[in-house]
């Protein structure tokens, strides 16, 4: 028979050797760090939050309103620390808006169109997105002819505010538009405007107009 004691301590040591092996990773990255180079995150998340803009600024400019729905552009920061933005809005409100439905998009690197998706699960796989807006979006890309797939942010994939939401009791779901096996302007100094996309940019949006149609018809409520 096996010895407990003996698998106990090759545990540790296992642990031991994987907690040392990021500590050295640190010490190695912030040999390369510069705290005076300045990144613009035009994608991570410009992107995200210039999709949410635009689409309140067409509704406006174009003399749109729904019957049923009203609309909010809702930018939380803070993401990149532990959804905090996020988490510190679902603290601040929670309770409110129970007596009408509501959801959160949480729109997070919008770059190439056939890499648009919609999440069903976040925050490295832990967390499971609301699978009816998750669906709604989806078949909105489909009705408006954008590719759109069906998918989960995977394990040291990171997370998208919709996690935040959804852990504060919101019903929510990320919409991301990049390879989760990660690009190389995907939290680097390349991560710059000459980096982004305007037709997955055109294609979220085109896709979210459309799902703000068909919520305010009665889908998925």
């Amino acid at each position: 028979a096996t010895n407990p004691a003996f698998i106990s301590s090759l545990t540790a040591d296992i642990f031991s050797y994987i907690m040392l092996g990021f500590i050295v990773l640190f010490l190695a990255a912030s040999l390369f760090y510069d705290k005076n180079r300045i990144v613009e995150g035009a994608n991570d998340n410009l992107t995200g939050c210039f999709a949410s803009i635009a689409i309140l600024k067409f509704l406006q400019d174009n003399e749109i309103t729904f019957e049923n729905t009203e609309v909010i552009a809702l930018c939380t920061g803070s993401e990149e620390t532990g959804l905090r933005g996020s988490k510190a809005w679902t603290e601040a409100h929670k309770g409110e808006f129970k007596d009408v439905p509501t959801f959160f998009y949480a729109f997070d690197t919008i770059n190439e169109s056939k890499y648009l998706m919609a999440n069903y699960r976040d925050l490295n796989g832990t967390v499971k997105s609301d699978k009816d807006i998750a669906d709604l979006f989806y078949e909105a890309a489909q009705e408006v002819g954008v590719p759109c797939k069906k998918g989960w942010i995977p394990p040291l994939g990171g997370a998208v505010d919709a996690a935040g939401f959804t852990q504060g009791g919101f019903r929510a779901a990320g919409v991301t538009g990049l390879n989760h096996k990660l690009e190389r302007y995907y939290h680097t100094r390349l991560d710059s405007y000459d980096n982004m996309n305007e037709d997955g940019i055109a294609n979220c949006f085109a896709a979210t107009v459309k799902t703000l149609e068909m919520f305010d018809n009665g889908a998925k409520q």
